[in-house]
């Protein structure tokens, strides 16, 4: 696009230094619904990932929770012109692992896609290179690589509860508040017609993500997203099911990500006329550091929705963002329920 209006993006690259921006607002507002979670030594335990970290000091836990706060702090507030934003990118999915493996209670879906994202991203070219290995793919590669990835998202989330399981039992609780929301009363429903109603969610998911791969389908995918993350925001708000703060910011967070991502215009953000006019071409280099591990990170990232072979398969567990039933395990009121600060 031009520069005819001030509220349309100049280029992919400012498109996704919004995203970014965003992204990490998103992730302190999270961070501060589930922060008993993050912050420790509260009665509910932290339980380590890996063997032998149940001694590590808490200091060093809530260091780690600093520096990430403050990284988010930085992707927000630091101009896109400057040098040692892009570390960052790397840093913030680096953190959030650390303090995974010392909770695993902390491999939230959200911080999951975050960090995937952040790699995304960071991995895009942003500037000159001072050699070959600095060399990442372009802005506009980036934004497909995200818009693929986020579609991902919603067919592997309606793909996993294609199943009796979830339209035979968990399924019930979702359409049954999304019916108590709308003021419809369920009571006389046959079992059957509950099938018929729970079935149609996944169904709709599954089709919002495979329209939002096509660019002739986009808008119209786009829109439909939208009402599926308003109606679960219905559905699991306080005129529903009362569910967690994480569950309603985070179905929020996607309704905004995807008007960046797929349409919406923003006011361009000024970068340095080198940063703003490279787009390296595909052919610059054949191999860089930086391009291969962002296109590992799309593969690894995707493969549960093209259905996983082997480590990858067993790593679905991370990878199953299911939207529909907006499962973020304890965060918001479910953390401060069953915990109660100590002293360190």
């Amino acid at each position: 696009m031009g520069f005819s209006s001030p509220y349309h993006f100049s280029s992919s690259q400012t498109r996704l230094i919004w995203l970014e921006r965003l992204t990490a607002l998103f992730a302190l507002v999270l961070l501060w619904c589930s922060w008993p979670l993050w912050w420790g030594g509260t009665s509910f335990p932290m339980i380590p990932l890996l063997p032998g970290l149940s001694s590590i000091p808490l200091w060093i836990d809530r260091a780690l929770l600093i520096g990430l706060i403050l990284a988010l702090a930085g992707w927000i507030l630091l101009p896109a012109s400057y040098s040692h934003r892009r570390i960052f990118n790397f840093a913030i999915p680096l953190l959030f692992l650390l303090l995974a493996i010392l909770d695993q209670h902390r491999i939230q879906t959200w911080s999951y896609q975050f960090s995937l994202m952040g790699i995304l991203l960071g991995c895009r070219q942003q500037g000159v290179p001072s050699n070959s290995e600095q060399i990442g793919y372009s802005a506009d590669r980036a934004l497909k690589l995200l818009q693929i990835l986020i579609a991902s998202i919603y067919i592997y989330s309606a793909l996993s509860k294609l199943d009796l399981h979830f339209i035979s039992g968990g399924g019930f609780f979702l359409s049954e508040g999304l019916m108590q929301a709308l003021g419809i009363d369920t009571t006389l429903w046959s079992d059957e017609k509950r099938k018929i109603v729970t079935s149609l969610l996944p169904l709709y998911e599954l089709t919002v993500g495979i329209t939002l791969l096509f660019k002739r389908f986009r808008r119209i995918a786009l829109v439909g997203s939208i009402l599926l993350h308003l109606a679960l925001l219905l559905t699991l708000g306080p005129w529903g099911l009362h569910h967690s703060d994480g569950v309603l910011i985070w179905n929020l967070y996607f309704i905004v990500q995807n008007l960046v991502l797929f349409s919406f215009s923003l006011p361009a953000i000024s970068m340095d006329a080198t940063e703003a006019a490279i787009e390296p071409s595909s052919n610059s280099v054949a191999f860089s550091p930086r391009k291969s591990l962002g296109y590992l990170t799309f593969v690894f990232a995707i493969a549960p929705s093209l259905g996983g072979v082997g480590v990858l398969r067993s790593l679905d567990w991370l990878g199953s963002v299911h939207l529909a039933t907006g499962t973020i395990s304890h965060t918001g009121r479910d953390i401060r329920r069953r915990t109660h600060p100590r002293g360190n």
